[in-house]
């Protein structure tokens, strides 16, 4: 959709559901949470998912830890065994503050019993469905406003993601930036494969807090040893014949 279109998307979506791919690079769960973080600041109601578990390498994103694996519901679903005839009428009643449900049986029949009546969340229609990637939001994103998150063939995900939430003036504090400046370093392998969009989205990045770990991300192998032991018949006793050069 053009860009007009994406930001007002997403700053007009009261509730947004980010989801992605199964097996996750780094970059894309940088590139989720960069947006789930924005929004989420903003105040909207927003959600993502990810049918695979988080491995350890993601630890370093902050928000690993809210990113679930399916979408929580969102009404609450009160059940009970039903039998054909019993029920009278089903009402409700506020009272003190607290909504009350009356089941009332017909005469003859037994009260629902309140050991058998079942509590739990389901269904969950959001205004916007993001998917980063190749994600798939299943049944969930069926006639739902969608917008894809990929990579700009002249930038990388993290790049686009910065570019996008700056456009849609959307937060951006410390921890998104840091966030998205770990996924770009991740997929430019440490910039050594950056284009030009992507040094500028880094600067932009770092002018909003994000700095990279310093620690190194290889060692050096030594190509030899600091000291190398001497022979020993260099210390040993020697013994020179006639014609050898000293």
């Amino acid at each position: 959709m053009p860009t007009s279109d994406v930001t007002t998307s997403l700053t007009s979506a009261a509730s947004v559901a980010i989801y992605l791919p199964a097996d996750p690079s780094f970059s894309l769960v940088a590139a989720g949470l960069g947006v789930y973080l924005s929004l989420k600041s903003k105040g909207t109601s927003v959600d993502i998912v990810c049918p695979t578990p988080m491995t350890v390498a993601m630890n370093r994103l902050v928000g690993v830890d809210r990113i679930k694996t399916e979408l929580p519901g969102r009404n609450l679903v009160i059940s009970f065994d039903y039998v054909k005839d019993a029920i009278e009428k089903v009402s409700y009643n506020v009272e003190n503050g607290k909504f009350n449900l009356l089941v009332q049986p017909k005469p003859g029949h037994q009260p629902l019993s309140p050991e058998n009546v079942g509590f739990k969340l389901a269904g969950n229609s959001p205004d916007l469905v993001v998917l980063v990637g190749n994600a798939s939001a299943g049944d969930t994103g069926q006639n739902l406003p969608t917008l894809s998150l990929i990579q700009n063939d002249s930038r990388s995900l993290a790049a686009e993601t910065a570019a996008l939430l700056g456009e849609a003036n959307l937060p951006l504090d410390q921890d998104i930036a840091g966030n998205l400046l770990q996924g770009l370093a991740a997929e430019t392998d440490n910039f050594t494969a950056a284009g030009a969009d992507d040094f500028a989205a880094g600067a932009n990045l770092a002018r909003h807090g994000a700095s990279l770990s310093q620690t190194p991300i290889y060692s050096a192998a030594k190509t030899k040893p600091d000291s190398e032991p001497q022979p020993t018949q260099w210390t040993g006793p020697k013994i020179f014949h006639s014609g050898d050069v000293i």
